[in-house]
Parts: structure tokens; C-alpha cells; sequence
């Protein structure tokens, strides 16, 4: 696994032995990156079951201005730090040891908002609860008005509708995309105009 682009483009990432993640494949990045912009302005990064960190750190190196990785998995986040340590980008990423769930709660009280956000699952979790989960995060402020939402599944993400309402605003799925056995989805998180 390695950095695609931008300013650490090439640089190798490590990842946890064994079934207990489930890294981004580099095709799989690739195209999800295509989808999304391949480069940023500054902005925000979640990477909300970050794994290795590659989403996030793919993130800071195409121009996020921070990366917010969150890992509830003790080893995978060792190797988080060591990714981080290797790239130089301490001061860029905010390593959170936490279960998403609780990203509504931590995550405001924190004045963090995400302008992007990264939600790959491991394969325990139902459609059902990361819809949950993304209709909470919505309600909570933790993504910013225009925020997108990158989310990688096993198969088609039909827990939620094309528009879901969230307090405040509404989800909407911009685009869909299967690659090899993934499938990439793309929302915007936009707020209702009297929010």
C-alpha cells in the first residue's frame, strides 16, 4: 500500500497483518479519489474507521489542511502512528482511539467539522447502523455544510434514500461507483436553507 498523489505520492504505507482491517485497495483509492476531486484546499479529513490511515493521510497529501484518523482497534492505530511518524505529518493529523459511534459526541466538543469524511466499515457493520451513524453525525455538526462523504461497502449502500433528512439538513448520494468487489458512494451534506 502507498500514497497515490500529491506531495507524498509513492511513499509506502504499512498496514496490519491478519483480517482484522480491511485496507483501501490503490485501484480502489485511485477511483474513489477521482470521484471525490483528486486534490484539495486545505479543509478537514475524517477518516472515521481509518485502519492504517491511508484514506486520511491520501487526503493530506492532495491538499487537506488536517486529517482526523479514528481507530477503535489498539494495534491498528500503533500502525497509524508509524505511517503519521513516517511521513512527517504529526502536526497535520489528530489520532483519535475511539469507536465511531461516539464521533457525534467527541468531535463537536472538540470544534472539529469534517469538510471530507471517509466511513469503510469493517465487515460487521450492517447498512442499517452506518446509515444511523451518518444521520447522527449530520445532526451532531460534525460535517461542515458541503461536506462529502466518501463510503466504501461490499455491495450497494441502500440504507438510505438518494435524499436523506438529517436535523438540520439533508443527505444526498451524488454518485455511485463499483469497483472489483466495492462499492464507492459519494455524498454531500448540505443544510436546509433556514439551518
Amino acid at each position: 500500500m502507498r500514497i497515490i498523489a500529491g506531495k507524498w505520492r509513492g511513499r509506502p504505507l504499512k498496514t496490519l497483518p491478519g483480517a482484522s482491517t480491511r485496507p483501501t485497495l490503490d485501484r480502489v483509492k485511485e477511483t474513489l479519489f477521482n470521484l471525490i476531486g483528486p486534490y484539495f484546499d486545505g479543509g478537514t479529513a475524517l477518516d472515521a474507521f481509518a485502519g492504517s490511515g491511508a484514506l486520511g493521510l491520501e487526503a493530506l497529501s492532495r491538499g487537506a489542511e488536517r486529517a482526523v484518523l479514528v481507530e477503535r482497534n489498539p494495534r491498528a492505530l500503533a500502525v497509524i502512528r508509524e505511517n503519521v511518524r513516517a511521513l512527517g505529518a504529526e502536526a497535520a493529523v489528530r489520532l483519535l482511539f475511539l469507536d465511531a459511534r461516539r464521533l457525534s459526541e467527541v468531535l463537536p466538543a472538540e470544534g472539529i467539522a469534517a469538510d471530507l469524511a471517509f466511513f469503510d466499515p469493517p465487515y460487521g457493520w450492517s447498512d442499517a447502523a452506518l446509515a444511523a451513524l451518518l444521520v447522527k453525525l449530520a445532526a451532531s455538526g460534525v460535517f461542515r455544510p458541503g461536506a462529502t462523504i466518501a463510503v466504501e461497502r461490499g455491495g450497494p449502500f441502500s440504507a438510505l434514500p438518494d435524499e436523506a433528512p438529517a436535523v438540520g439538513g439533508v443527505l444526498r448520494r451524488l454518485k455511485r461507483r463499483t469497483v472489483g468487489a466495492a462499492t464507492l458512494e459519494i455524498w454531500r451534506f448540505d443544510r436546509n436553507p433556514a439551518g
